[in-house]
């Protein structure tokens, strides 16, 4: 079993990846802290890997919000896909980050990309 050093050192590396790459790391930590991140980009403004998404929080025709609240944002087909893989994860850590992320990304999405 690896010693907290070695989890320090992995984790680390794991940290320079793409996030879908980190999504799909063999070591439960490095996917735990991919989702946790994940989470993180939904109260940023969507942007995955790069892709930026703050042009998606603007106010939408039709759409109302209460007390000047962001509008609702689609969730980027990145996103989804690893919220998606997140929800079947087989290490319970891991996949209750994933579930907070999805949690998240629901919370700011439009209607529409939260129903598919």
């Amino acid at each position: 079993m690896a010693d907290g050093g070695d989890d320090a050192a992995l984790l680390a590396a794991a940290r320079a990846l793409p996030l879908a790459d980190r999504a799909a790391h063999a070591h439960w930590k490095a996917r735990r802290d991919a989702y946790a991140d994940l989470a993180g980009l939904a109260a940023a403004g969507g942007a995955v890997d790069g892709e930026r998404r703050g042009a998606c929080r603007q106010r939408r025709p039709g759409v109302e919000t209460p007390c000047g609240a962001p509008a609702p944002i689609p969730i980027p087909l990145p996103a989804a896909s690893l919220l998606v893989r997140g929800a079947g994860d087989a290490n319970a850590a891991a996949q209750d980050a994933a579930l907070d992320a999805c949690v998240a990304w629901l919370q700011v999405a439009t209607e529409e990309s939260a129903a598919r």
